[in-house]
Parts: C-alpha cells; structure tokens; sequence
C-alpha cells in the first residue's frame, strides 16, 4: 500500500509539473509572439530592420535606455539631418561641430543609423556635460538626456552588445518573427471572434429584456412620483406599496417564463453541436448544464424577492 501510495503520490506530482510547464510555455509563447508583432510594426514605423532593432533592443536593457527612447532619437535626427541638408543653420552648424556629414557624395541623405553612432560617439568626445547635452538637444530633441548612459558607452560597447545579442540566439530572424507574428494575428482574430460570439450570444436576450427594463423604469417611475406625493406620511407610504407590490410581481410573472424560455431554447440549441463535435466534453457540458438548469431556477424563484429588496431600497431612500 505504502508503495502504491508513493507511486499515486509520484504521478500526481509529475503530472502537476508538467501542466505548469505547458502553462508556462503557452505564456511564453503568446508573450513572445506579441513582442514580435510589436517588433514588426516599429519597423514598418522607423524603417530600420527588425534585426537592427532587435539589437537595440537588447543593447538597450543592458546599458539602461529604453528603446522607444533610442528609435525616437533616431527619428528626431532624421528631420534634424534634413534641416541641415536643406541649409537650416542650426542643424548645420551642429554637425559641422561634430565633425559629421550629413550626405553622400551624390548629395542624398546618409542612412540614419550611421549618422547616429557618429554622433553618439562624437558627443562622448565632448567633457563638458552642459555643452554635451546642449549639442544633443539640438540633434535629438528634448529626450537627448536619456541618451546619457550610450553617449558614455559609445558605438564600440553597442558593437560589442549588438553582436553578443546574435552569438546566445536573442535576435530572431525575419522568419521566425512572421511565424510569431503570425500566431499573434490569429489570437488577435480568436479574440474578435469570442467577442463576436459573446455579443451575438447576449443579442437574443436584447428584445426581452429591453423590454423589461423599460416597463420597470416607468413602474420605478410611476412607484417614486406616488412616494414623493405621500409627503413622508407613513400610512401612505404604505398604501403605495400595497398598490405597486402587485404590479411589480405580475411584471415578473410575465416577463421570468418568456426569459426562461429563451435560455433553455439557447441550451437545447448548443448541446448537439457540442456533442457532435466534442464528445469527450459530453460529461463537462452536462454538469454545466445541471449548474445552468439549477441557477435559472433559483434566479427564479428570487425575481420577486429582488424586485420587493428593489421597492424596500426606494423606500428607505425616501
């Protein structure tokens, strides 16, 4: 027995850590596949390679710059090279500083990306730090700060980060990025789906209980304005709740049937198509039936208690 209890003891355990595993590399996977849809959507937005922002991505973590801090800099420095190209004095006269051209020999713009290691490196030249972060502001705009802790790790230390990055598997190839990609449309499109299901579900309910909301607001309606005209007198109070006890449980005598009806035309419908195309869920949709079969009967039997707590809460209000 003591064996046999081990074993039982053993199995529970393994199977216990392996659904933990599972669940945990479903996480792992749906997380995954959501940062590399947002990987591919920065990349339409800046232009740069998914690969290039990836290695910023972790250059970042590890030298304390958010990315979006990084990629918005670039940004800001596309329009400043822009400015200089196009002779604004400002920008022009920042590069010409720094020692940067801002274009090729055939006078079109330089890629982006080199012009801003040039830069990052030029400014780590500069040993006053109010001069420094001055210069900066004028190339990266107000975020230029933030900069800071790359400005003082340089071009090099990136290099050496961006290649590390591919050396232990962190950068995902364009491929593998689609794949997940791929994955996070068809759960973004599962989730509009079950939306779609849930509201076309809670549609069929919509009529009647429209219906009933509005005879009971102009009952509530109808039972405040005879409350309000008995001027607090507790006798009157009392024959108004004697005169809309009546009407508020025959409202729920007619409308509970037609509700009930209802749901059990929706279960009645959905319990062959569960059978068919899920026979080992028979057992689970039973017992979920009997718990729904069991609540609609306690909800009603206390639709009256409800609408009498509704008309005692109006009346202690009063």
């Amino acid at each position: 027995k003591a064996v046999v209890a081990t074993a039982a003891a053993v199995g529970t355990a393994v199977a216990g850590a392996t659904a933990a595993a599972g669940k945990a590399l479903v996480n792992l996977t749906v997380n995954t596949s959501k940062e590399a849809d947002e990987l591919k959507t920065l990349s339409s937005q800046t232009g740069m390679t998914t690969g290039s922002l990836q290695e910023l991505k972790y250059a970042s973590e590890l030298i304390d710059v958010d990315l979006n801090t990084i990629t918005g800099s670039m940004t800001k420095l596309e329009k400043t090279m822009s400015s200089a190209a196009s002779g604004g004095k400002t920008a022009s006269k920042a590069f010409k500083s720094l020692g940067i051209s801002v274009k090729e020999s055939d006078g079109s713009l330089r890629d982006q990306e080199e012009v801003f290691w040039e830069a990052i490196d030029a400014l780590g030249k500069i040993d006053n730090l109010t001069e420094r972060d001055a210069m900066a502001m004028q190339l990266f705009g107000k975020s230029a700060k933030e900069l800071n802790p790359l400005i003082d790790a340089g071009s090099e230390e990136f290099a050496k980060l961006a290649d590390e990055a591919h050396r232990i598997g962190y950068v995902m190839d364009d491929e593998t990025l689609d794949a997940f990609g791929q994955f996070d449309d068809n759960l973004q499109r599962l989730r509009n789906t079950s939306k779609a299901v849930s509201q076309s579900f809670g549609s069929v309910l919509l009529p009647i209980l429209t219906e009933l909301s509005g005879q009971g607001v102009e009952l509530l309606g109808q039972f405040s304005g005879a409350l309000a005209e008995t001027g607090g007198d507790v006798n009157a109070i009392g024959g108004v709740i004697e005169q809309f006890a009546p009407k508020a449980v025959a409202l729920v005598e007619e409308y509970a049937p037609k509700i009930l009806s209802i749901v059990q035309s929706v279960i009645s419908a959905l319990l062959p198509a569960v059978i068919a195309v899920a026979p080992q869920l028979i057992g689970m949709a039973g017992t979920i039936i009997e718990q729904i079969a069991s609540s609609i009967s306690q909800n009603a039997e206390s639709f009256i208690s409800a609408f009498s707590s509704l008309f005692e809460s109006v009346v202690n209000s009063v």
